[in-house]
Formats: C-alpha cells, sequence, structure tokens
C-alpha cells in the first residue's frame, strides 16, 4: 500500500536505528527505497553494509547530494497508492503508518496527513531530551497519496538547501492539496550537533529571507 523512502549519506550514524523504525511498523512498506547520495556515495561501503543488514530494501547510490535529489529519485519509482520519507537521522514511532493511511482512507478529500514531531537530544547517560510534539510539514513527518506528487512534482533538486521544502509546500497549496493535520507524535527528530540548522544558521536563515523575497516579487508581477 505504501512506499517509505529513507535518503541518507555516506556517514550516517544512525542510520540504523531509522531503518528499524521503518521495519517495525505495525503496517509494514510494500518497499523500502534507501537512496544513498553524496559524491562518495558510489564508493562507499555503506551500500553493502545496508544490502547484507536490511536485504529486502532497495538501495539506489546516487552521486549527488541533499535530500531533494534523493527523494526525486526515490519517487521516480514510485508504484504504490501512497508514500512516505524518513532522514536517516530521525526515526517513527511504530504505529505511525497504521495511523497515517487509516486517515487518508477514511478521509478521501484530504491529500497528505501530517502528525507531530518531537525535536529530541540525548543527553550524555544516553536519556533523551524531549522537546513537546508540534505538528509539522516535515516530510518524514506526513504520509502522502501518490496523486499528490503526479499533480505537483518531485521536490525540485536545484532549489537551495534550507529553502527546497518551503518551495515544495507552497507549490502544492497552489495546486489545491489538501492537508490533514492531527496532533499525535509520529516522529522523533534528532538533534546533533551536526545538524545543519545548527552548523549553519546564518546561511539558512539568508535562503529563507531570499526565498521570501522571490515568492513575493512572483506576486506582485502577478497582480501588475
Amino acid at each position: 500500500m505504501y512506499t517509505a523512502i529513507m535518503a541518507t549519506t555516506t556517514d550516517a550514524p544512525y542510520i540504523e536505528q531509522a531503518l528499524l523504525s521503518i521495519a517495525n511498523q505495525s503496517t509494514q512498506p510494500t518497499e523500502v527505497i534507501v537512496v544513498v547520495n553524496g559524491p562518495d556515495a558510489i564508493d562507499s561501503p555503506l551500500g553493502a553494509w545496508l544490502r547484507q543488514s536490511f536485504p529486502k530494501f532497495h538501495i539506489v547510490k546516487h552521486r549527488f547530494s541533499g535530500q531533494a535529489h534523493a527523494y526525486s529519485l526515490g519517487l521516480a519509482s514510485l508504484s504504490t497508492k501512497y508514500v512516505a520519507f524518513l532522514d536517516s537521522d530521525d526515526f517513527w514511532i511504530p504505529g505511525k503508518q497504521e495511523a497515517q493511511l487509516a486517515l487518508l482512507e477514511g478521509s478521501p478529500d484530504f491529500d497528505v496527513a501530517c502528525g507531530a514531531t518531537v525535536n529530541f537530544r540525548e543527553d550524555s547517560d544516553g536519556s533523551l531530551i524531549e522537546s513537546p510534539p508540534k505538528i509539522a510539514r516535515l516530510f518524514g513527518a506526513c504520509t502522502f497519496g501518490k496523486a499528490v506528487f503526479e499533480a505537483v512534482g518531485a521536490p525540485n533538486p536545484d532549489a537551495p538547501h534550507f529553502t527546497w521544502l518551503y518551495r515544495w509546500w507552497l507549490k502544492a497549496e497552489n495546486a489545491g492539496i489538501r492537508s490533514l493535520p492531527v496532533n499525535d507524535p509520529v516522529m522523533y527528530r534528532r538533534i546533533h550537533e551536526t545538524n545543519s540548522w545548527l552548523t549553519s544558521n546564518g546561511e539558512g536563515r539568508s535562503q529563507l529571507i531570499a526565498e521570501l523575497r522571490r515568492v513575493s516579487h512572483d506576486r506582485r508581477g502577478m497582480d501588475a
């Protein structure tokens, strides 16, 4: 009924936990596509480890970097009615897909089910320090109908790292895509020292400001 698509770099220390959270879903995926992306993806030993550890998963290697590239590649071979995404830093709760698929099957007027994300980090003793769950439109916290991407298209691989998600959702809203938000936690989002919003916060803000200006300029042009 659904495909799970994961984007990962070759140096992903938490990928096993992320993949196990897919494998342990109460409603199992029809297919799992793991896209290993980055300049060193082809020669990395990660692909061999993945094939040995998760032999039923489909492993794809891709030289270009970024989630948008990886997700676009995974979507190119999508054949199931629904699709969900996960980053290799994060993990799903066991009932995420069961709950979101039930929502979409029972609510035909909606195209996307969105749940709440719990940001967390690990303390020095291994315990989790969690933030309150919040509704998020991160791809990892949602389940999409295949028809959504047929109408909107895949994420733009050429969009800047910090703006591709905003740009895709804006395009989806303009296309009339309807989201069903439910404030139940479905995904844990790991906060660690290599998160791009921590290591490149200034660049992220700059890209978002430039994107907002671009959208405003385009709208003024349409209204003229």
